[in-house]
């Protein structure tokens, strides 16, 4: 049976890439923030969450371009309609 989705090797480089991407677009914003860099107590949970926020959004991105790919994949298949 032919798999479906993106291939193992396609998932783990668009999420280790976005990932990358949005853990430094977030952790730049930690930084940025006037409040968090006048009290440097919170800049260490500030940058955990931001890097978390990063794996959350990479997550995200890997789960719709694996479903724009069965989408494609299903219309092209003929199991659904091509609308």
């Amino acid at each position: 049976m032919e798999k479906l989705g993106l291939d193992v090797e396609s998932l783990f480089l668009l999420g280790t890439g976005e990932q990358a991407a949005a853990s430094g677009e977030f952790v730049l914003e930690v930084f940025e923030d006037k409040e968090i860099m006048n009290n440097l107590k919170y800049l260490q949970p500030a940058i955990t969450v931001a890097r978390e926020e990063a794996i959350i959004k990479a997550v995200a991105v890997m789960i719709e371009e694996n479903n724009n790919e069965l989408l494609k994949q299903l219309k092209a298949a003929g199991v659904l309609p091509d609308q």
